[in-house]
């Protein structure tokens, strides 16, 4: 049964939000700690790892719509989304302990298998997740409740795994990737019990029409859509080259500590959390496109503020810090609201809803970028001769090196995207016709349809 909107309780909202705590602890050590272990403490060849991260995520990507339309099609007794959501965290617990508990000497082929039933589960868990909490409730605002329940679990579970290095770290006989594992296999099954316990799942799946790659292609025939994939594919280049090379960078140029870097990204997510509002409001001054040009820009100046802040000045670096959580924020909320107006270009142009397919290509793009970023950054680094084992002594060239890597290359792809949105044509005016001119279309279609009606009932009068 669905929930309406006087009837849900906040129990319900916190378990449904529960399973994203260890998902989000899991997802920020994947891109950011985990790759430089393996580099570093573990051995492995830098180009190697990256391009072993790169292909998993790309199989990644043909793998959501795969167990997404499974999902639509389960009936169980107990229900369509739970079932899915237990078999999910045994994958993540499993790849998880093979991942972050790896000794030196694993090959490239264990990180493979590991990354493989790693993502798979994350990938189940968090789909099932996703759509349970779509499902509770048909009500436009409860959902919006409900969603920002997640997102508080989320931010969470980002929080939670940053802070176990500066509590935990030295106190236990383990390291800070082992620290992070543990801390999932803990959370992962007290998440998913409160959301599988405290949350009645009786949807019945809907029907679930295929859709073709005609389908995904034909989206990119309007500007604005061809312009928003571009300026997410190059955000997503932006945030997966950042993550991959952070820890790196601040460690090989900047001289700080892992713990000190744990530190750094912590202010740089709480910026993040608070700065919402405030890219809310700008976008309605200034219009979503124009604000997000500002973001790549502030991007882009906390770029060259940090390739400025000189070796062990760890209160500069997370000063600098803030404007990239800052520029964060906004690079992940405004491309979603931009496509929400892009559906009714598309509605307009081709009379269909193809809002969904529209999400799914934007979600895909942009993991494309973050995998690509993997695979780009550390074949980069292995180039220009960066050695990321521990105890190795680079020589300044190569350290350059990895700056221009973490500071040249994602500005480059910031400016990019900022780029892109230069004469970006559907604006707030083109939107407001965009709305009148569906507003004619429903008003003729719902009057011919009552004419339609009435000419029936009258056929019907006559006969009787």
């Amino acid at each position: 049964m669905r929930i309406s909107v006087e009837q849900i309780k906040r129990r319900t909202l916190a378990a449904l939000a529960a399973p994203a705590v260890p998902m989000a602890a899991l997802t920020l050590p994947l891109v950011t700690f985990v790759p430089e272990h393996y580099a570093n403490a573990l051995g492995m060849n830098l180009a190697v790892v990256g391009l072993v991260f790169m292909a998993v995520r790309l199989l990644d990507i043909a793998f959501d719509p795969l167990i997404g339309a499974l999902m639509d099609r389960t009936r169980t007794r107990w229900g369509r989304f739970r079932p899915w959501l237990v078999a999910g965290i045994p994958l993540v617990m499993g790849g998880t302990a093979m991942l972050f508990f790896a000794q030196p000497g694993v090959g490239p082929l264990y990180l493979l298998v590991a990354l493989l039933i790693t993502y798979a589960g994350y990938s189940v868990v968090t789909l099932a997740q996703l759509a349970l909490s779509a499902c509770v409730s048909t009500s436009y605002d409860t959902r919006s409740r409900i969603f920002s329940w997640w997102q508080v679990a989320m931010t969470g579970g980002i929080i939670l795994v940053m802070l176990l290095p500066a509590f935990l770290g030295g106190k236990v006989p383990m390291g800070i990737v082992e620290l992070m594992g543990l801390s999932i296999l803990i959370t992962a099954p007290i998440g998913a019990a409160i959301a599988v316990l405290g949350v009645n799942d009786t949807s019945l799946p809907p029907p679930s029409p295929r859709a073709t790659l005609r389908d995904y292609l034909a989206l990119f025939k309007l500007a604005s859509t061809r312009r928003l994939m571009g300026a997410e594919l190059l955000l997503g280049l932006v945030a997966g080259i950042t993550a991959a090379t952070g820890l790196i960078y601040i460690l090989a140029d900047k001289h700080l500590t892992p713990q000190q870097y744990g530190t750094m990204v912590l202010a740089y997510f709480l910026i993040a959390i608070v700065s919402s509002p405030f890219w809310t409001m700008i976008a309605k001054r200034m219009e979503k496109h124009r604000a997000l040009i500002l973001a790549s820009a502030s991007y882009m100046l906390y770029l060259g503020l940090i390739w400025f802040v000189p070796p062990g000045r760890l209160d500069l670096v997370i000063v600098v810090s803030l404007f990239g959580g800052f520029s964060f924020t906004a690079s992940s909320l405004l491309p979603r609201a931009m496509l929400a107006d892009i559906a009714d270009e598309e509605r307009l142009t081709n009379g269909a809803d193809r809002t969904g397919l529209l999400y799914a290509l934007l979600i895909g793009i942009y993991k494309i970028g973050q995998a690509v970023s993997v695979g780009i950054a550390f074949v980069l680094l292995d180039w220009i001769g960066f050695d990321a084992k521990a105890g190795s002594t680079n020589a300044p060239n190569a350290i350059l090196g990895v700056a221009m890597v973490y500071v040249v290359l994602t500005a480059i792809c910031a400016g990019g995207a900022l780029l892109t949105m230069i004469g970006y044509p559907l604006t707030a005016a083109r939107h407001r016709e965009i709305q009148a001119a569906l507003a004619d279309h429903d008003r003729i279609a719902a009057s011919d349809a009552d004419r339609l009606a009435a000419d029936e009932a009258g056929r019907v009068a006559v006969q009787v």
